[in-house]
């Protein structure tokens, strides 16, 4: 019944996000849209880059990739919480910069995934490079969220075994579960492609096709 979407060049690519909620009388009639908006964002950021939500339509998050984040295009993502009186107020984001380790043109918040009841949050990074000559591999963060902070859950980036060159790992995201996230690698094993999806879980991570 709740639908976010990004519009990542509005305003010389400040960028902006709209939610739409349906009516009860179906789509055509929908509510105006509420407008989300970084409250630190500027030209270039492209908030609304990449979007999720929850299963239940109370928690979203809003990926800014290109955005300086103490850099240049270090990344960073911003969280809603829906009000009392549902989207049309606009909430008040909890709002991360930085992410553990990052480095100019990691594009932290390429895709952004949440888990079905918000607990959890993925962020794709995928220009992060491990190493010279191995670069733009990417990589995918994974946040716990409590509804007032996010707090860094696992053991830090999750990375592909398999890494190539320019994989662009985190490029898309997705977490049906808790302890379940399929991210994507448009160009791997390198150089182009043909690409691959890896599916990490709170046990084990493995490349799944």
């Amino acid at each position: 019944s709740t639908i976010v979407v990004g519009a990542p060049g509005a305003d010389a690519n400040e960028g902006l996000a709209y939610v739409y909620t349906r009516a009860s009388n179906g789509w055509q009639t929908a509510n105006e849209p509420t407008v989300l908006a970084g409250h630190d964002t500027v030209a270039g950021n492209e908030f609304g880059h990449s979007v999720a939500i929850s299963q239940d339509g109370s928690v979203i998050v809003v990926g800014a990739g290109f955005a300086a984040a103490g850099g240049t295009q270090r990344g960073t993502f911003y969280v809603f919480d829906r009000a009392a009186g549902g989207w049309q107020n606009q909430p008040t984001p909890y709002e991360t910069t930085s992410a553990s380790g990052s480095a100019d043109y990691d594009r932290l918040g390429s895709s952004v995934a949440v888990s079905p009841d918000g607990t959890y949050i993925a962020a794709g990074a995928a220009g992060y490079s491990s190493s010279v000559p191995l670069t733009g591999q990417g990589g995918v963060y994974v946040w716990s969220y409590n509804g007032t902070a996010l707090s860094a859950a696992g053991s830090g980036l999750l990375t592909a075994s398999d890494a190539g060159n320019e994989d662009g790992l985190g490029s898309s995201l997705a977490m049906p579960s808790d302890g379940l996230i399929y991210a994507g690698a448009p160009y791997h094993p390198g150089n182009g492609g043909p690409g691959a999806v890896y599916g990490f879980s709170s046990e084990s991570s493995a490349e799944v096709g």
